[in-house]
């Protein structure tokens, strides 16, 4: 099977300056976050980096991060949670999308 060696880290953005967070994001191949302002950084993104958008609720139709990604020349998926404002995800599905958008980006 396919292997790959990925670093995952989290981010507390409230803790550094707005100018720390988008040199952190801008040199990620991916970013993976709930539906919120701190993914319109993605515009800060390389070309052909992924952005994985999980959403809720009523964010489920809103679409401008889609379209960031796409101004962006980003690869996009969005992923529904359930339960609205603190909402949980089903962790079998998001690292199938994960590893669906690592493929994607090694083609």
């Amino acid at each position: 099977g396919d292997s790959w060696r990925v670093k995952l880290s989290t981010l507390s953005l409230e803790s550094i300056s707005f100018t720390e967070q988008v040199q952190i994001i801008a040199k990620q191949k991916m970013l993976i976050g709930a539906h919120g302002a701190a993914l319109s950084y993605c515009l800060w993104m390389d070309p052909g980096s992924s952005l994985l958008e999980i959403t809720s609720g009523a964010y489920a139709s809103r679409f401008h991060f889609e379209y960031f990604a796409i101004w962006a020349g980003l690869r996009y998926k969005k992923m529904q949670a359930s339960g609205g404002d603190n909402f949980q995800i089903n962790t079998g599905v998001l690292v199938e999308n994960v590893q669906g958008m690592i493929k994607d980006m090694l083609r």
